[in-house]
């Protein structure tokens, strides 16, 4: 019976994953284009993508304005910071050694997150959105209309980058960039302006996981270490620097932490504050086998 009760709850427990790993997967995206063009691992990307979930609370359930100009003026807010960000950190920086960058970005990211605190105070917030309940396959699935666009939008993003990347000129210049940027200058590139553009990108997409990530769950300054743990360790599973390693590690970070939650371990239920513990676990355990990550190729510094 005990069998049986474990795979009736198996497809939620997919479900689950493909939903987390959906915004992680966009952070991470944003991650490794950023260290891809400007070698900066930034540890302020998760207080980045809250931020801009705090824009949006406060547009659309403060003010109350419609959802619709609430995410466009939350992310254009949040944009506006992640310039300003890149212009007095990200280029004061990008020549620096690794360790100079790692504590540039933590500091801006504990900045972040303080001022948050100051400003919308330390409460738990929530999205008050009406929503519906599907319930699918002999009610062994159950999700809800935010759910599915927050899956519906993290693809159509993701799908959207992927094209804008291999298709566009300036995805073209950025992927020249992230190869070798001196030989792109020498070839006429402008570098700043990429590194421009990266920013840009990157800043959207983490606004776009804070605002879904505060529709699924409920909005705390802290999920910005939370949300930094997961991009981070979908990133190092991935690869630096490797846009399809960090969709791939994304999702095998949301599949692994709900299955080993969902599923008991010698007949124990690990408890949900475990998410972060398993995804440093599966990080180990690829990197012991790969330990240049699934896409990662190795090189010298």
């Amino acid at each position: 019976m005990g069998g049986t009760a474990e795979f009736n709850i198996l497809p939620q427990l997919i479900v689950n994953g493909l939903i987390a790993g959906s915004f992680y997967a966009l952070l991470a995206v944003g991650l490794a284009l950023i260290y891809g063009v400007m070698d900066i691992q930034s540890f302020a990307h998760g207080s980045l993508a809250i931020l801009g979930a705090y824009f949006f609370w406060s547009l659309h359930n403060e003010l109350e304005w419609h959802v619709i100009p609430s995410i466009i003026i939350a992310l254009g807010a949040l944009l506006v910071v992640g310039i300003f960000i890149q212009h007095v950190v990200f280029m004061k920086i990008r020549d620096a050694n690794s360790l100079v960058s790692l504590i540039a970005t933590i500091g801006v990211g504990l900045i972040i997150k303080n001022l948050i605190l100051i400003f919308f105070g330390p409460e738990t917030r929530s999205v008050t959105e009406a929503t519906s309940l599907h319930v699918f396959w002999n009610d062994l699935i159950s999700i809800t209309d935010n759910q599915i666009i927050i899956m519906i939008l993290a693809t159509t993003l993701m799908t959207g980058l992927f094209f804008y990347l291999k298709y566009t000129t300036t995805g073209k210049a950025i992927r020249a960039v992230a190869d070798n940027k001196e030989l792109s200058a020498i070839l006429g590139i402008s570098v700043t302006r990429i590194i421009t553009v990266v920013v840009i990108i990157s800043t959207l997409l983490a606004g776009s996981a804070g605002i879904m990530a505060a529709y699924d769950q409920n909005l705390h300054p802290t999920m910005a270490s939370f949300l930094n743990i997961k991009a981070f360790s979908a990133v190092l599973l991935g690869g630096l620097g490797s846009i399809p390693g960090a969709v791939v590690g994304a999702f095998i970070i949301g599949f692994a932490e709900n299955i080993f939650i969902g599923i008991p371990i010698a007949g124990i239920y690990l408890p949900s504050v475990a998410k972060d513990a398993i995804a440093f676990v599966v990080l180990i355990i690829v990197l012991y086998i790969r330990p240049y990550g699934i896409f990662g190729m190795s090189t010298e510094e």
